[in-house]
């Protein structure tokens, strides 16, 4: 073999072995995560306020929260006096918490559209459910 077939030989598999790692590399790459968003590493902005979004998302799929005592995105959770104690003793107070808790773990300075924070939000919710 001469000096020519080696380098090019040399350099097919050096090019070979960049695909196959960029491959390996590519496919084992965690999707983002759904279901537990505090499983996302958030290296960006995007991607700290999607996983944010997607705490407030499973909050609406857990079901036990309707109407106006869903939180979303506006920050906006209207609970009447009527309507506290099955708010506080129907899961309702505890899913919207664990949201909160779900949204701060992924974007500590979140804020909601009507630019409310979290800590804002649990220190309301700590005043009606005590």
């Amino acid at each position: 073999m001469d000096m020519g077939n080696r380098r090019q030989l040399g350099s097919k598999a050096a090019f070979l072995c960049l695909i196959l790692t960029a491959f390996f590399l590519l496919r084992f790459t965690a999707a983002e995560n759904t279901r537990d968003p505090t499983d996302n590493v958030n290296l960006s902005p995007f991607r700290a306020w999607r996983s944010a979004h997607w705490c407030l998302v499973n909050l609406k799929k857990a079901g036990i929260c309707q109407g106006a005592q869903l939180l979303t995105e506006t920050g906006e959770l209207k609970v009447e006096a009527s309507e506290v104690d099955g708010f506080c003793k129907g899961g309702c107070g505890d899913q919207t918490r664990a949201a909160l808790t779900c949204v701060h773990h992924c974007m500590r300075h979140y804020k909601f559209a009507n630019k409310a924070r979290v800590s804002d939000l649990n220190s309301t919710l700590s005043k009606i459910c005590p």
